[in-house]
């Protein structure tokens, strides 16, 4: 075969476009990245007058694979820093395996579907779904007729559908665990998921419930949660919660990304941690590792999270449909981020609660 002496520089010259935008029309792909006729056409024309000769094209089997990375954010007023971790190393996860990711960021279902119809996501084999909010049973049957393979990410409320999650029951009742073991009687759980309660967080707080059982304080265990993901909705509820039960010793977060409202809130009250209150919480994301001062966490391991994904959407993608309706559950556990902010119970606020239980009726 004769070699090819015109560079595809001299082409997208001739035609007045970028190298890779001929280079996509000259492979084929021109139509599918919606690029325009006219373009297209001027591309080919100026390679059939240099005499430019595309290069072989590789085999279809090993043509890259387009994965659709969907944040669906209904409610929320901003993009979820856990989400932005992950996306990241999803992303270098997709382009170890040779694959393409194609992210959406909507804030309805409605939206999910058009960018399907007639966005980039009409290219996606495969589909990464992350909420915000639970994914309910009707959410999950749209999601069916979409008739792609799809992995939910940390949201397995709907049972017989594949789906990678935290350990977010286990993290609950080691953190827990790690204040009553210290002498704590009077623990809080504060909810800080946005919207309300999110399984996520009902899984982290049964922990924390079957933390306290065990211990024996099961009644003195107290719900809090906050009536938005914001710092002025958590100093409302955190300041209330603390004057109406002044025998509290311990509390834990739901979430730790707000740490520095509760550090600046509990400064306010006189309450120094972890002298006179410990705090531990569930879940913190890496962005938070540098921030001082820094609480006793969990940390959600995004890296191994893309991978196990990346692992599962490619195995449904190769095995068909009946597959993808079988429910395949991936749990990733955390990763312990010790910090001092907890100990024994302030003595002063033991005695309190000491003196409340002699006074209950027996």
């Amino acid at each position: 075969m004769a070699k090819n002496t015109v560079r595809l520089s001299a082409v997208a010259n001739r035609a007045r476009t970028s190298l890779a935008t001929a280079s996509l029309v000259l492979n084929g792909r021109g139509s599918d990245l919606r690029i325009a006729p006219e373009t297209s056409e001027r591309i080919l024309r100026a390679a059939k007058d240099l005499g430019y000769r595309c290069a072989a094209r590789a085999p279809a089997a090993h043509a890259l694979k387009t994965i659709g990375v969907v944040f669906l954010l209904e409610g929320s007023r901003g993009f979820h820093e856990h989400f932005a971790e992950f996306f990241l190393d999803l992303s270098c996860e997709l382009a170890r395996r040779g694959c393409l990711a194609c992210a959406d960021r909507g804030g309805r279902m409605e939206d999910l579907e058009k960018a399907l119809a007639t966005g980039p996501l009409r290219q996606a084999g495969g589909l990464v779904f992350a909420a915000l909010t639970d994914v309910d049973a009707p959410l999950v049957q749209r999601l069916d007729r979409l008739g792609r393979p799809y992995v939910l990410v940390n949201r397995r409320s709907q049972p017989g559908r594949p789906c990678v999650t935290t350990d977010n029951e286990e993290r609950g009742y080691r953190q827990a665990m790690k204040l009553y073991r210290a002498g704590h009687r009077r623990i809080a759980y504060f909810d800080l998921m946005p919207g309300g309660t999110s399984q996520a967080s009902t899984e982290r707080y049964l922990g924390v419930l079957r933390a306290a059982r065990e211990s024996g304080q099961a009644e003195r265990l107290l719900y809090a949660d906050c009536e938005a993901y914001e710092p002025d909705a958590l100093r409302r509820k955190l300041r209330e919660t603390l004057r109406t039960h002044p025998d509290l010793t311990g509390l834990v977060f739901s979430s730790m990304n707000l740490s520095n409202v509760v550090m600046r809130v509990l400064e306010d009250e006189d309450l120094p941690v972890p002298s006179r209150l410990s705090i531990v919480a569930c879940d913190t994301s890496r962005r938070y590792l540098g921030f001082e001062p820094r609480v006793d966490s969990v940390v959600t391991p995004t890296d191994r999270m893309g991978r196990e994904v990346v692992t599962l959407l490619l195995e449904l993608m190769a095995s068909g449909p009946e597959e993808g309706r079988r429910e395949r559950i991936v749990v990733v556990p955390g990763e312990d981020l010790p910090a001092a902010t907890y100990g024994p119970p302030d003595p002063v606020k033991v005695r309190a609660t000491r003196r409340v239980d002699r006074n209950k009726p027996a």
